[in-house]
């Protein structure tokens, strides 16, 4: 195809450019929030994960974070619900915390590739996923240290840090 000539053309171009890798973006996000909860799991909760993260169709993650009861501070589990949802006919994701209001991101595009936006700003799937989760694992007033990992010994064993 020939290079769009006129602005007609040119967002002609945009849309179908939006149409085509719009859900590629909606992926890279999903992936980019697994990777995040499986890293939080790894390095704060190894023992016992916190959090789950589910696919429940393509266009639909669940994510949720447990804190158990310790029978000290807390004598019940707590469960935070975030719900990403890719909404194709509006090029948009919508975030929904239970407890909490709901929070978009759009997808656009430009005359080379779809990407995400937070109102004016464009940003990664990283940083969306931070945006995202950042508050659901590390709520303000519970500090978090990583968990020791085990490490290799001079033979080869496991054993921590």
């Amino acid at each position: 195809m020939s290079e769009p000539t006129n602005w007609v053309e040119q967002r002609a171009h945009r849309e179908r450019i939006l149409r085509s890798e719009g859900p590629k973006v909606w992926g890279e996000l999903r992936s980019a929030l697994e990777d995040a909860c499986n890293s939080y799991n790894e390095h704060y909760c190894p023992n016992k994960h916190e959090v789950e993260c589910k696919l429940e169709n393509g266009n639909r993650s669940i994510i949720t974070k447990t804190t158990y009861a310790d029978g000290h501070t807390r004598y019940r589990d707590e469960r935070i619900e975030v719900i990403a949802s890719f909404h194709q006919a509006t090029a948009a994701v919508t975030v929904t915390r239970t407890p909490g209001t709901p929070h978009s991101f759009h997808i656009s595009s430009d005359e080379q590739q779809a990407f995400l936006m937070e109102g004016k700003e464009r940003v990664t799937p990283d940083e969306a996923s931070r945006k995202i989760l950042e508050s659901v694992f590390f709520p303000s007033n519970q500090p978090r240290s990583p968990v020791s990992m085990p490490s290799s010994g001079p033979s080869g064993e496991r054993g921590w840090m």
